[in-house]
């Protein structure tokens, strides 16, 4: 039986460890929070970022990276 994939905090805001139920390994990514949606996006995978302000922001598709673009101090600082 297929267990769902699960996130778990590994010490650092920005660093998730991957956890697959399966075969009981670990892989560590570093996933990083779209600051659009809210969705977290590995950033090894993803094609879409933007930089602002000297920092890296990370999309999960075309359309939030293009939102954030258009107004980057709304979505660039918390």
């Amino acid at each position: 039986m297929a267990h769902p994939i699960k996130f778990s905090d590994a010490g650092y805001a920005d660093e998730k460890w991957l956890i697959n139920g399966d075969v009981g390994l670990c892989e560590k990514k570093r996933m990083q929070k779209d600051p659009v949606c809210g969705m977290m996006v590995d950033e090894k995978k993803t094609k879409f970022t933007s930089e602002h302000e000297g920092r890296v922001f990370y999309f999960c598709s075309p359309g939030c990276k293009q939102k954030f673009d258009a107004d980057p101090h709304r979505y660039g600082h918390p």
